[in-house]
């Protein structure tokens, strides 16, 4: 008995996710070939660019598009993300593959002691909806100081109060009304807490 609960973790353990990761890999490979089906855009006019379609690029190109007279043309160099994208606990298994760009850190001193020549692995997404879909589905505004230092050393316009208002325009919450006042609730980008 305890023989068969140790192969059914084994396999639950092991197996599960390289199963899933294959998965993702033959996906990952028909899109690719996929694109080259795609309607050809080199001859094409556009009136904006956007290159990345991460968080940012993605609703910069949604809310021009809004704008009919306006076509507008979203470069992503990793393609449509991986289904397991959208399952938090799986999107390890995404980090070291295609839509990873697989960035290491500069050499550290004080952390990645572990790490070969000290330098962490980076996970960046490569795909549509950027480092979103590798980052376990976070949502971070980033540091309200760094925007502030930011401001301090002349560029005006970047303080965290200055940009904050654009945050909250792409930010839509999905928590209740009451709880959070710091969201918006019109934005395009879906946000919990």
């Amino acid at each position: 008995m305890k023989a068969l609960q140790h192969q059914i973790v084994y396999f639950a353990v092991t197996c599960i996710p390289l199963i899933i990761s294959c998965l993702a890999f033959l996906v990952y490979w028909s899109e690719f070939i996929s694109s080259f089906l795609e309607t050809d855009v080199a001859h094409q006019y556009f009136d904006f660019i956007i290159i990345g379609g991460g968080s940012a690029g993605s609703v910069l190109a949604n809310r021009l598009s809004e704008v009919d007279r306006f076509k507008v043309l979203l470069i992503e160099a990793g393609g449509a993300p991986s289904f397991l994208s959208s399952i938090p606990s799986l999107t390890a298994h995404l980090q070291l593959s295609p839509y990873d760009w697989q960035h290491l850190t500069e050499p550290q001193e004080k952390a990645c002691g572990a790490m070969v020549g000290k330098r962490c692995r980076w996970p960046s997404g490569k795909m549509l909806g950027g480092s979103s879909g590798l980052n376990y589905m976070l949502y971070v505004r980033g540091n309200q100081g760094d925007f502030d230092s930011w401001a301090e050393q002349g560029n005006s316009g970047w303080s965290f109060k200055d940009v904050l208002k654009y945050f909250r325009k792409a930010e839509r919450s999905e928590a209740a009304e009451s709880d959070n006042i710091s969201y918006s609730f019109n934005g395009i980008l879906p946000v919990t807490d």
